[in-house]
């Protein structure tokens, strides 16, 4: 049944739950599938990233608390830790409450988390796990990518009287598992049991798009080795095939099941993508097994074995954030659920006993099974609702229902064994929120037994005529049958025995039950055929020419002969295998058949018992066809290999272990970098059809000419000594750990004799290191890098050099090492800094007077700057028309257009980074819409026209956020002349604006509308209420007050039928 509770919201806490109680035991029935246990305050004082001073306070998200594997179930009892407020607190708290009695238990240890740059980050979550079997509370906290911190506590602490759950029980902090081996570049850590007992411990070791997961566990004494599961990255990995593969472990019927999403590095796609499922057995330590039932050893790297979908996102390569969800039914129904960007969300469904997945669209998101049923745990709108479907199926069940007002802002829920935790912060602006925790018990409804009543079947004589079954079950589901011997009896359309032979065979009856019903025991009677005693006998002879089929031979032809001189027939028992037709035998694919001669008589003639022989087909060879591979230069653009197998089922693999050469991801040359030559290999697995097979042809990459001026990526090199390619996260190439002598040559064409200014962008932390720019055997210019911060920021180094022109070869070579080069640019010493154009601006930000300065690189944040000096500092506007509206590419002159990026951004959410990409583009990440304010000559950019603009933040960033019309940070002067935004002579290039007055205004006011189009106008008040609207195409409208506006500030919205919006604010006298 349904339980409705309504929960008052009143903040006197005592008083809601007398009601709640009061609410709970007047509308509950014994037989309800749902029962309410505890509603409990946990604490008012959980840290929340905010301030009040600062509209973004934080990396990625503003919710640590609740937030990851915060909760646990155990022994009766609710387990939760959490960080404490405020800001100068951040105190690592676990507290504890046995559920139905007493009170929360708060333990605050010695530690806190950390802050990254100033700001809050949502990675850095605190983690609990209990283990029964000894006792012991474990929590690791503060991880991104850092040594473990891990603190946990005594023996039998977990479960023991509140007087003893303290923090004088709870052992120092410690960055290791097993004494003397630090555990360290620890992010996402989880903990989870198994039934045992045993607590493991899950992480990713690396990075966003290389990385490993790594399992280890704890049995109560000690810890186990740890096992990687699946390698994204080393020496065993293609840099085509780095990744780090988001999902999460499950322990589902006494086995551990992983889901998950690649984010390949070199992947099209932003974030992850494709639906994967392993089972990892009782202890994640030896094999992985794909649904099909083959097993694979660990670590995995082909990821393949184990695809089950590749839904896609809108747009195509968005991707999505984290893993796949999973649930699995005890009789073997596994669910799968992902939701891809800006689309309807994608359900899969193998049926127990089948062999495909179905896909469907938009039937929710997934839950847990306790017996028949999978239960989620859900808010919808002021209520906290419990849905559960049975096995097999998505038809949803409302099981439970409570009120509890519009006030929750982030949960984490979770099922242990029929018990539903689910623990909510309110939703208030303090740097301090509450935590409510909400208990339920499930009633578990099992699968019903059913039984089959199955009558005796009468004896028959050969030659009687077909018979049928009425075998039934107490389920009222239907009946299949089998028959142990079909040269005896077959089944025929379904429940109808067709007599072949003499002799005596079984008849099976099954049921294998439902959602509802579990499998019924078989039932079994026994078929007797004899002989017609009034027919004669016969018999067949029938030998195959060769029981083994050898590919490529003709089909064999069956000539078998009946005693009784009637024409023989003849079939295969696996017709997938082979077919007969026309008296041959036809081959389809491997496996084994029998095939089976029969003569089923005349009014004369018994049936002859039928001969059969068994065939077997070996395995063919498969046969992969790989194309020539044209010749290429450094740096041209991706393309794709062409090759097929005959295997029709093949799943082509490509790898490129030369990845100085080229980076090959799928089927695709991604990147195409220095000049050389590799072997890229596609090969195809064996399967139960098919030998496993391999190629292999060579990519030739011609060194690349640069023609000066230009920027030279480290990369696209002619020849190099001592120093290798690196990638760092999914962006930057650069010339790794450069030491003395070793040299990266370049081929340049120099248009004419002069002085020229090259920039070397390397990273060189520590005391200053030094390279040289030779030509032959001259020395052009030796160069002190710029000290950084580390070995992955890249800062640049400026010298004069003189070339000749033509075409050369110059060499970098290193004098004192031990830093990593990214690129350079070589100039005309009287144009650097670049020209000032027309249509090339300086952009100064209002609120803090720094020039807008481009990026190190692409996908590097924009850098602001003291002086404007520079081509890094000049930007021209690129007008692009997108979906019929007007946008603007906001360009360097320096290296590419800008691009604003979203939450789930890496290096930072909603930071605003350089390109490489030309304009004009229409990405819809890079596309700005121009806002003029006449009043005091500014400008603001907006992200195509989502309401989030170009911003100077304090921590000294760009992003695009949400700002109010008149901050300072989010206005921009221009130093120029002419171009889009400037020139005044072509009104066809203005910056659309409008302008109020008189403004202040009293009887009327003038609305200035510059170069709009077709206007809609709203008007409103203070409070949001419109109090005035009109369409125009007029330049200037007059608007007479009427007495709809009073004195006080309103604010003016003008939507143009391109869908651009404009606001300006009116003040009233």
């Amino acid at each position: 049944m349904k339980t409705k509770i309504q929960l008052s919201t009143t903040r006197n806490y005592g008083m809601l739950m007398v009601f709640l109680l009061v609410s709970y035991l007047s509308s509950f029935k014994i037989s309800a599938q749902v029962t309410f246990m505890d509603s409990t305050k946990v604490t008012n004082d959980a840290f929340y990233f905010w301030k009040e001073s600062d509209p973004k306070p934080y990396h990625y998200g503003a919710s640590i608390n609740p937030h990851g594997n915060c909760v646990k179930v155990s022994n009766g009892y609710v387990f939760y830790t959490w960080y404490r407020g405020g800001w100068s607190n951040r105190a690592l708290m676990v507290s504890r409450k046995k559920i139905g009695e007493g009170t929360w238990v708060h333990v605050a240890l010695p530690a806190k988390l950390s802050l990254v740059g100033g700001k809050g980050d949502t990675h850095l979550t605190t983690n609990i796990g209990i283990c029964p079997i000894d006792g012991t509370v474990h929590l690791m906290f503060d991880h991104h990518n850092e040594d473990l911190n891990y603190i946990r506590s005594k023996k039998n602490i977990a479960f023991a009287p509140d007087s003893e759950f303290t923090a004088e029980n709870f052992l120092p902090q410690q960055n290791y598992l097993t004494p003397g081996k630090v555990v360290g570049g620890v992010t996402y850590p989880d903990l989870f049991n198994n039934d045992q007992g045993e607590m493991y411990f899950e992480r990713r070791l690396g990075s966003a798009v290389g990385g490993d997961i790594v399992m280890t566990y704890y049995n109560g004494d000690t810890w186990s080795q740890e096992t990687t599961i699946i390698k994204g990255r080393g020496a065993e990995v293609t840099q085509g095939e780095r990744n780090f593969s988001y999902g999460s472990a499950h322990f589902i019927n006494g086995k551990f099941y992983y889901t998950y999403s690649p984010r390949w590095a070199e992947s099209p796609t932003v974030l992850g993508e494709g639906v994967y499922l392993m089972e990892l057995g009782k202890r994640m330590d030896s094999k992985a097994t794909n649904v099909a039932g083959k097993s694979f050893d660990l670590p995995i790297i082909d990821h393949s074995p184990f695809f089950i979908a590749d839904p896609r996102s809108v747009p195509d390569n968005a991707g999505w954030a984290g893993g796949p969800q999973v649930a699995i039914s005890p009789k073997n129904d596994i669910y799968m659920y992902i939701q891809p960007k800006k689309t309807t969300h994608y359900n899969y469904l193998k049926k127990a006993g089948e062999t495909e997945f179905i896909e469907d669209r938009g039937k929710g998101g997934l839950g847990t099974f306790y017996g028949n049923r999978m239960y989620k745990f859900v808010t919808s709108g002021e209520d906290l609702v419990v849905n559960s479907c049975l096995a097999g199926s998505y038809e949803w069940r409302e099981d439970f229902r409570m009120n509890v007002g519009a006030r929750f802002r982030k949960s984490v829920k979770i099922m242990d064994n029929g018990t539903i935790v689910a623990v909510f912060s309110e939703r208030i602006d303090s740097d301090k929120v509450p935590i409510y925790c909400y208990v339920l018990k499930i009633e578990k409804e099992d699968y019903i037994p059913q039984t089959i009543s199955f009558e005796a079947i009468e004896e028959k004589t050969e030659g009687d005529t077909n018979f049928q079954l009425d075998a039934t079950a107490s389920s009222g589901l239907p009946v299949s049958y089998i028959s142990t011997n079909t040269n005896i009896a077959r089944i025929v359309n379904g429940n109808t025995v067709e007599i072949i032979g003499v002799g005596s065979c079984n008849i099976v009856a099954s049921q294998v039950g439902n959602g509802v019903y579990d499998n019924a025991p078989d039932a079994s009677q026994t078929l007797v055929v004899h002989a017609n005693a009034s027919k004669t006998n016969q018999t067949i002879q029938f030998e195959l020419t060769s029981t083994t089929h050898v590919w490529g031979s003709p089909d064999q032809t069956l000539n078998a002969i009946a005693s009784s001189g009637l024409v023989v027939q003849y079939e295969s028992t696996n017709t997938n295998v082979a077919v007969v037709l026309e008296g041959k035998v036809h081959v389809k694919r491997a496996g084994k058949t029998t095939i089976n001669a029969l003569q089923l008589g005349d009014d004369t003639y018994n049936a002859a018992p039928i001969v059969g022989h068994e065939l077997v087909v070996p395995l063919k060879e498969q046969e992969i066809t790989f194309l020539e591979i044209p010749e290429v230069t450094s740096g041209d653009p991706a393309f794709q290999l062409q090759a097929k197998s005959n295997n029709p089922d093949a799943n082509l693999r490509f790898l490129c272990p030369n990845n100085q050469v080229a980076i090959v991801w799928s089927n695709q040359v991604r990147q195409v970098l220095g000049a050389g030559s590799a072997t890229i290999t596609v090969s195809g697995a064996g399967n139960e059809f098919f030998t496993s097979a391999q190629t292999t042809q060579t990519i030739k990459v011609n060194p690349k000419t640069h023609i000066i001026p230009t920027d030279i990526e480290a990369e696209y090199y002619t020849t190099k000594s001592g120093v290798n390619i690196t990638r760092w996260s999914n962006t930057v190439f650069y010339l790794n750990s450069w030491n003395i002598d070793d040299f990266a040559e370049y081929t340049i064409d120099v248009p004419e004799d002069g002085v020229y200014e090259i920039e070397v962008f390397a990273a060189s932390p520590g005391s200053s290191k030094k390279l040289k720019v030779v030509s032959g055997s001259t020395k052009l210019a030796d160069i002190a890098l710029t000290v950084t911060p580390n070995l992955t920021v890249f800062k640049g180094s400026k010298a004069n050099i003189t070339l000749n022109k033509g075409v050369q070869k110059i060499k970098l070579v290193g004098v004192i090492g031990g830093f990593n080069f990214d690129r350079m640019k070589i100039t005309k010493g009287q144009i650097v800094g670049g020209a000032d154009g027309e249509g090339v601006y300086k952009l100064i930000n209002v609120g803090t007077g720094k020039f807008l300065g481009a990026g190190v690189a692409g996908s590097q944040p924009v850098i602001m700057q003291d002086s404007g000096e520079g081509l890094d500092r000049k930007w021209e506007f690129v007008k692009t028309t997108v979906g019929g509206v007007d946008y603007y590419n906001i360009d360097s002159k320096d290296i590419g257009i800008l691009r604003y990026t979203g939450a789930g951004f890496s290096a930072g959410a909603y930071l605003v980074v350089s390109t490489t990409k030309e304009s004009p583009a229409g990405d819809t990440d890079k596309i700005w819409t121009i806002h003029y304010n006449e009043t005091d000559n500014t400008f603001r950019f907006e992200a195509k026209s989502n309401g989030k603009f170009l911003y100077h933040d304090i921590d000294g960033n760009c992003y695009n956020i949400s700002a109010d019309a008149d901050d300072a940070r989010s206005k921009w002067k221009v130093e120029g002349h002419g171009g889009p935004l400037l020139n005044l002579k072509n009104q066809d290039m203005l910056v659309s604006s409008i302008k109020v007055y008189p403004n202040p205004a009293e009887a009327s006011f003038i609305l200035a509308l510059n170069n709009l189009n077709t206007s809609h106008i709203k008007i409103y008040n203070i409070l949001g209420k419109l109090v005035f609207e009109t369409t125009t195409n007029e330049k200037n409208m007059q608007i007479v007050n009427r007495g709809q506006f009073t004195s006080g500030i309103y604010l003016i919205k003008v939507l143009t039928n391109n869908q651009k919006v404009f606001y300006t604010k009116l003040i009233i006298k």
